[in-house]
């Protein structure tokens, strides 16, 4: 009898450990870098001012016509005299004021030509751009103009300068091993 009840109190507790909270996310979210408790924190919403974003808001509506028309907004980067939009298949240069320059290299299946802008970064110091193509990442001068590229024997989803002359790349969510590559570009 007595082993009867110390086997139903230690079921218990190995029943009660196991449904706790605490254990369960700790031991989940171990590897993760930050955790966000949607349980616990989905009625603590409050609006936003915009002043805690910034100090003012710039609406800027841009140039429409055949050559600049968007599908949709895959991104947009600015500098100081541009913008840079992206609509997943070219990438487009306007002035600040909205008005169309120009594309930032051509779309087809050329050595110099990009089929798809999975991402892109801007190079403001150096004034030029870097464009994750299918494949590839290749670097055009602001002024539109083919520079450089090389092949990504990966597939990756975001770029990110890290550096004088390396990247960071950020390859799609999928299960398995996780890598994170760094590729220097090289000076010349």
């Amino acid at each position: 009898m007595k082993t009867l009840i110390g086997l139903l109190v230690i079921g218990i507790l190995i029943t009660a450990s196991c449904n706790s909270p605490g254990t369960s996310r700790s031991t989940i979210t171990a590897d993760l870098p930050y955790q966000v408790d949607l349980e616990q924190n989905m009625g603590n919403v409050k609006p936003v001012p915009l002043s805690t974003v910034g100090k003012e808001l710039e609406y800027i509506p841009l140039e429409t016509h055949p050559d600049c028309m968007i599908m949709r907004i895959a991104g947009v980067a600015l500098s100081d005299s541009f913008i840079f939009v992206s609509d997943g298949s070219k990438l487009m240069l306007f002035d600040r004021n909205g008005k169309f320059l120009r594309q930032i290299g051509s779309t087809g299946r050329g050595p110099e030509e990009y089929s798809s802008v999975r991402d892109f970064y801007t190079d403001r110091d150096n004034k030029e751009v870097y464009i994750l193509a299918s494949g590839k990442v290749m670097a055009f001068g602001f002024n539109g103009q083919y520079k450089k590229s090389f092949n990504a024997d990966f597939r990756p989803s975001q770029i990110v300068r890290q550096g004088v002359d390396a990247f960071m790349f950020h390859l799609f969510n999928m299960s398995g091993e996780r890598v994170i590559r760094l590729r220097c570009w090289g000076t010349s």
